[in-house]
């Protein structure tokens, strides 16, 4: 029997706040580039703080949150 993977709290809580500003972000910076740039910030933070054992779970993480307001298309 496997354990699912544990993830860094510290990660795991960057990406729920992240999730959460998400609409503000869209709002503040409508535009596309003020948008990228504003999210990259807080984003780049995570993924720089994520070890090896959590990177695939990051990039999913932020994947499916932004597949969610459509800023990316759905698979």
């Amino acid at each position: 029997m496997t354990c699912a993977p544990r993830h860094n709290p510290q990660i795991v809580t960057g990406l729920d706040r992240l999730e959460k500003q998400l609409p503000q972000i869209i709002r503040e910076h409508p535009h596309d580039g003020a948008f990228w740039i504003a999210f990259s910030r807080q984003a780049d933070d995570i993924e720089h703080a994520a070890g090896p054992n959590d990177w695939r779970y990051v990039h999913e993480r932020i994947d499916a949150m932004l597949r969610a307001v459509g800023i990316i298309p759905h698979e």
